[in-house]
């Protein structure tokens, strides 16, 4: 929801207020009441070409290129980005990412298991 009834002027204001900060200016030209909405679609795969073994320090590498379209009241975009991770030790690299954000640290880390190495980086243009 956009305009006063996301009620951003009160919260705003009341911050403000706490912090004795002078109070907003520039309510006056805000947006009217409008319903915001986005639909979303996220795509990860993993080619058989991306998946590189080596016994070099005993270390997997993986590619997981992505794609994105999200489109809305508020942003309309398209993205494109790729992840990539090596992992060794007792963490492998399998087609689930080890690894990925909001993921639990009990899906992550096995019980029993106190060494082992992971790291990934990825990058998304927008």
């Amino acid at each position: 929801m956009t305009g006063p009834s996301a009620l951003g002027e009160e919260a705003q204001s009341g911050i403000h207020q706490i912090l004795g900060a002078p109070q907003p200016l520039g309510w006056d030209s805000q947006l009217h009441d409008e319903f915001a909405f986005a639909v979303s679609f996220d795509r990860r795969w993993r080619p058989p070409w991306a998946q590189l073994s080596t016994d070099i320090g005993g270390l997997e590498f993986d590619l997981t290129p992505s794609a994105g379209v999200t489109l809305g009241t508020l942003r309309t975009e398209a993205r494109v980005g790729a992840a990539v991770a090596s992992a060794g030790g007792w963490i492998t690299i399998t087609g689930r990412r080890a690894c990925a954000p909001r993921s639990p640290a009990s899906s992550i880390f096995p019980a029993g298991h106190s060494r082992g190495k992971f790291s990934l980086a990825s990058k998304a243009v927008r």
